[in-house]
């Protein structure tokens, strides 16, 4: 995070870290996904001297304080990104995200779209429900991580169903959930997954037809817990919408980071 600054964020007596990067440009909001280090946008985001990037730190995750975890949801999360927006940021900005991300942004776009310009849902998670099948590997992982130590929940995980369908199916996500066996600390990992997979982004069909904003939707195959239906689903109901396929990272990690970054500028430079 060499190349961005800190931005103040404080809600209900907690820390939200936030950072804005130290370049002028149309301002792009991208949010990282579940459990994962919020690097994971700042590694596509393209900054090409046009746009400047902006993201938070979710609750428990990179310098974020957890707080309270009753309260991790992708609705307080989106309460969150929302008081970002309006504190930091001249709006109506470009918002979107990774999975989890993609859900909080969806939601703020509904919720708030006076704050909103443009949408970027990036391998999306969810459509309306909440607890979908395809998160149930996250589930089982964090229902493990709050019973058992380390050590003896991994070696559950790894011979559970959740785990054969993705060994099967899905290498990449399965690589991605024994990373969160190393997170640190164990009781919050263990909460977010439970709480956020088991929930969803509290959106209706009709709320998600009615966005009249630019979205562009990215999906890739080989991906259980981003299945490319539900990106399809999403692209079916939001009218206008521009749906762009790209490498899964387990066939090629350079090609997935690039093609992401040139859908993004492609999408940035056309609707921002």
């Amino acid at each position: 995070m060499d190349n961005y600054a800190p931005l103040p964020l404080l809600r209900g007596g907690q820390k939200i870290a936030a950072f804005r990067a130290n370049q002028e440009g149309v301002p792009v909001v991208l949010q990282h996904g579940l459990g994962a280090d919020p690097l994971q946008t700042v590694n596509v985001v393209p900054l090409n001297g046009t746009h400047c990037h902006y993201l938070m730190h979710c609750r428990g995750h990179g310098a974020s304080e957890a707080g309270p975890v009753d309260q991790f949801s992708i609705t307080t999360f989106a309460d969150d990104l929302i008081a970002f927006i309006d504190q930091h940021i001249q709006a109506p900005c470009v918002v979107g995200g990774i999975s989890m991300g993609a859900a909080i942004s969806l939601r703020v776009a509904i919720k708030r779209p006076d704050l909103v310009s443009a949408l970027i849902l990036a391998r999306p998670a969810w459509f309306t429900d909440p607890a979908p099948e395809n998160l149930k590997p996250l589930v089982d992982v964090g229902n493990l991580l709050a019973t058992h130590d380390i050590a003896e929940a991994k070696k559950l995980f790894l011979t559970s169903p959740s785990a054969s369908i993705l060994q099967q199916s899905a290498p990449g996500n399965l690589t991605s959930l024994l990373n969160m066996f190393d997170r640190a600390p164990q009781a919050v990992t263990a909460e977010l997954l439970r709480r956020i997979a088991n929930g969803g982004p509290d959106v209706t069909v009709a709320e998600i037809a009615n966005i009249k904003v630019p979205t562009l939707i990215i999906a890739n195959d080989q991906d259980y817990v981003h299945p490319v239906p539900l990106a399809d689903e999403l692209a079916a109901t939001i009218p206008g919408a521009i749906r762009v396929d790209i490498t899964p990272k387990t066939v090629d990690e350079a090609a997935y980071a690039s093609d992401f970054s040139g859908a993004l500028a492609q999408f940035l430079k056309d609707h921002s």
